[in-house]
């Protein structure tokens, strides 16, 4: 397979815009109903919910938790900068979730298109993607782990898993340094 990018942005394009483009790729992904998205031999399922006539899951996994801190930011360089103007650190764009207030991240949302292209890898076992596993004994619950690394791009897919499917928790671009070790940390433990 080729590699897998983000979604091409313009300097003229407004964040709403897309935005909205980043949903249509979301909901050709896991809404199509000719092609359902399978992981493991079980289909990925996506909690229910709507806010603004948009998944629940797309607005998490295309925001921020309020209040987060950045020595720079993880847009820096590239052209999602230019059309988000500091929403991360100004917070005028928000969707609010069972986890609070969240500021809505064009970069972020930039890479909804990479999950289908992940999660096919990781079934032919691409050796760009590591996958583990890790069971919380109180809950009696697993988590699947899905991280993709090939050059710039470090992203990660969290599902739990069901008896007959897998449900999308979250996913992202993976930028901070210490979760990027602390992944590593607990794939070389899980594997």
């Amino acid at each position: 397979m080729s590699q897998l990018n983000c979604m091409n942005i313009s300097e003229n394009e407004p964040k709403e815009a897309f935005l909205d483009r980043c949903y249509d790729v979301f909901e050709n992904n896991f809404y199509n109903r000719n092609e359902s998205l399978v992981y493991n031999n079980k289909i990925i399922s996506l909690q229910a919910g709507f806010t603004g006539g948009k998944s629940n899951l797309f607005l998490h996994i295309s925001s921020l938790e309020r209040g987060e801190a950045f020595d720079i930011l993880p847009c820096n360089n590239t052209l999602y900068n230019s059309i988000c103007k500091l929403n991360c650190i100004d917070g005028d764009w928000t969707y609010t979730d069972h986890t609070g207030i969240r500021d809505i991240c064009i970069y972020r949302a930039g890479f909804v298109g990479l999950i289908k292209g992940i999660i096919h890898l990781a079934n032919d076992n691409d050796n760009k993607v590591k996958q583990w596993q890790e069971y919380n004994k109180k809950t009696g619950k697993k988590k699947s782990f899905v991280r993709y690394t090939d050059g710039t791009i470090d992203y990660i897919i969290i599902l739990s898993e069901g008896k007959y499917k897998y449900y999308v928790i979250s996913a992202y671009p993976v930028f901070y340094y210490k979760a990027k070790k602390e992944f590593e940390r607990s794939y070389l433990k899980n594997k």
